[in-house]
């Protein structure tokens, strides 16, 4: 979500998941009162194993770890 733009928050809980995400555009986000994901989140996206879903081609991962760690919602912080 983050790679393709969306910025994302923390979800609701839904059935057996405690934590879920929530995607929405810039200008929904400046309406919101979620909690956003933070720069605490991407350091441990970064320690993570299993960071890239495991269709995307090793052509595609340094673009799409790119427009993550570059993500405007990370900017501000």
């Amino acid at each position: 979500m983050l790679a393709a733009g969306f910025h994302v928050a923390r979800g609701n809980s839904a059935g057996a998941k405690t934590e879920t995400t929530i995607a929405m555009t810039a200008a929904a986000r400046r309406a919101s009162d979620r909690e956003f994901l933070s720069r605490e989140w991407l350091a441990k996206w970064e320690r993570s194993s299993a960071r890239l879903p495991f269709a995307l081609s090793p052509a595609e991962q340094p673009e799409v770890e790119r427009a993550i760690r570059s993500h405007p919602q990370f900017a501000g912080e």
